[in-house]
């Protein structure tokens, strides 16, 4: 092996990324109606917080006190998130699990890098020290993943234990030790307690190391040996459901049935369809890539950083995709693939320069006449060649500027998509970098320097491409995803802790940040945290239509006569959701208030309002 990446550029990759990664996180803090500075998370992520914060103070590890539901499938993100929450305050502890996912995204860009150098890329091996740089950066530039991580999600965790548990299948497949394949079974274990659907990669994963096991080894010592890593495997599963049918009384968690009871499979896939689709436009070359490079030079290693990813993406459609079009659930998968990627880059790279150097000793064997003497079969080959890498490199032409005028120009008669047309464009980009590179090649006008170029002008063409759509955030054009909301349920929440007693409810559509920092009682209108919402048939087209999706996933079950008509909760976030509209109740029923400059809606005449404290805006 040679040519490995240094790690004083490693040191310096991850310091430059860690300055940018604090800044996000700066931009995703505000400073409230009380003066002071406030972080938040996702909001989901925040649902995981009040969890964590209840177990860390004594609770139980619950979303309200006393009422035992499952709410959550990051488990182990949630006891991480616990230890943060015993030691420090509501806000700080939030900023801890911020810098904790700065810190994921760097051991995963690592690990990435790691299981590269499993990967073979035969005589361009000078390359390596590229394919590994290439690897390092791309992670650490695609925004998804980052974003997911910073924002306290279980993305960045899950990715970090599927590479590891990979790696480890890499070494059992070179050394032969089984020791690897007990440890990718523990580490695939603590992938499940991280989010249980990614059992379906932990099959495909494991399934790689039983092979390599049967493989190496008399049956039946491969079949105990086998049998004890599934075993040790199953060990946190079975036991995270012996937790839950006891603890919460359910043998599913209650987030299962919100997304999954009483939504046909069928109509699932049809909705994870057209939720997957404008990842594909967007990232087509991407993945076209990463599957070619397959193709030639195959090998196990690869064929698994392929099934993985595309097990992953199979499961986004599956589950009927999701509710944001941040790529969430595909994301763990893109380090492996952007590994294959790359290393397909390297390979058409090595290719051009091959024939480059061909040229030269072509015309130094001449005697500097620029070409073999006529009948060579070195003239032969070489015409060949320059007439191939000619053609392919007009052709590539071609195709960039087509793709140049549909994503540019886009005619009306095309009716493109936004994702279409950054698909287009930045595969036009990437290709023509790609042609001028063989068409300088096919005119003997390059240098080695200049293919070196000429990869890494391909790769962060290809990083731009896999976020076109984030570019904004990234540059810091515009605010993160949901940062204002945070920022506005963050000040709501302020407001009815000031405003409120501790015998108070809030009833919430967004059922992290507001829950979380009031304390109070609250009632989840959307079922996340409600197994009676959670149980309701789900709303299919009408009003729970998502673009091109049939329906929202996670929001599509709601019932607000019984949420607020019933429960009656002392605070209202919102009276309407899909097809119900709670007007007259909310007139009669609740007041709204102002408190410094934030609107609520508070139960009239309810003792567990200070209504001292704020200021009616409506008779």
């Amino acid at each position: 092996m040679t040519g490995r990446i240094k790690p004083i550029v490693l040191i310096g990759i991850s310091g430059a990324f860690t300055l940018w990664a604090f800044w996000f996180v700066y931009r995703t803090s505000f400073v409230a109606i009380d003066g002071r500075r406030y972080f938040s998370l996702f909001d989901d992520a925040m649902v995981s917080m009040r969890y964590a914060w209840n177990l860390a103070h004594g609770n139980g590890l619950v979303w309200n006190i006393g009422e035992h539901v499952e709410g959550y499938t990051n488990l182990l993100q949630t006891l991480v998130m616990s230890v943060f929450a015993l030691i420090l305050d509501k806000t700080t502890a939030v900023l801890a699990v911020q810098i904790l996912g700065v810190a994921v995204m760097i051991v995963n860009a690592w690990l990435a890098v790691l299981v590269s150098r499993y990967i073979q890329l035969g005589r361009f091996d000078t390359r390596r020290t590229t394919f590994e740089l290439m690897t390092f950066i791309g992670v650490l530039g695609y925004y998804p993943l980052v974003y997911w991580s910073v924002m306290g999600m279980e993305t960045g965790l899950l990715t970090g234990l599927l590479l590891l548990a990979t790696l480890f299948m890499f070494r059992l497949s070179i050394n032969g030790d089984r020791w690897d394949l007990m440890m990718s079974s523990v580490v695939l274990g603590l992938a499940y307690l991280a989010r249980p659907d990614s059992v379906i990669v932990a099959a495909v994963i494991l399934g790689y190391g039983l092979l390599e096991v049967a493989r190496r080894l008399p049956r039946r010592r491969a079949l105990a040996i086998g049998g004890l890593a599934i075993l040790i495997y199953l060990l946190l599963p079975i036991g995270q459901t012996v937790f839950r049918m006891n603890y919460y009384e359910s043998f599913w968690p209650n987030t299962y049935y919100l997304k999954v009871e009483g939504f046909p499979l069928t109509q699932r896939i049809r909705n994870g369809l057209a939720f997957i689709l404008p990842f594909f436009k967007e990232n087509w070359l991407f993945l076209l890539l990463a599957c070619t490079a397959v193709l030639h030079g195959s090998s196990k290693e690869k064929r698994l950083l392929l099934v993985v990813g595309g097990a992953l993406i199979a499961y986004q459609v599956l589950i009927g995709g999701d509710a944001w079009r941040l790529w969430r659930m595909v994301s763990p998968g893109i380090p492996l693939l952007l590994v294959l990627f790359n290393g397909e880059l390297v390979y058409l790279s090595g290719v051009v320069g091959d024939v480059f150097r061909s040229r030269t000793e072509n015309r130094l064997s001449s005697g500097g006449s620029g070409a073999p003497p006529p009948g060579d079969p070195r003239s032969e080959a070489a015409g060949r060649d320059r007439l191939l890498l000619a053609s392919a490199g007009i052709a590539g032409m071609g195709l960039a500027g087509l793709g140049l005028v549909m994503g540019v120009v886009n005619p009306a008669s095309l009716s493109l998509a936004v994702e279409s047309r950054a698909g287009l464009i930045w595969g036009a980009l990437l290709g023509a970098a790609l042609a001028i590179l063989a068409l300088r090649t096919a005119m003997r006008q390059t240098t080695p320097s200049f293919t070196a170029s000429g990869l890494g002008l391909a790769f962060f063409v290809a990083l731009g491409s896999l976020n076109a759509r984030f570019l904004p955030e990234m540059l810091d054009v515009i605010p993160p995803y949901q940062v204002g909301e945070n920022a506005s349920n963050a000040n709501t929440a302020i407001a009815v802790l000031s405003a409120t007693t501790d015998e108070a409810s809030v009833g919430v559509i967004w059922a992290g940040t507001i829950p979380y920092y009031t304390g109070r009682y609250a009632i989840d209108f959307l079922g996340k945290t409600d197994p009676r919402i959670a149980h309701l048939p789900p709303e299919l087209g009408g009003a729970s239509r998502r673009g091109s999706m049939l329906t929202w996933p996670g929001h599509n079950k709601y019932d607000l006569e019984y949420s607020i008509g019933e429960l009656r909760p002392t605070y209202v976030q919102q009276f309407d959701w899909g097809r119900q509209h709670l007007g007259q109740l909310r007139r009669e029923v609740y007041l709204q208030v102002a408190y410094k400059g934030v609107s609520l809606w508070l139960l009239r005449d309810s003792p567990s309002v200070l209504w001292d404290e704020v200021r009616p805006t409506q008779p």
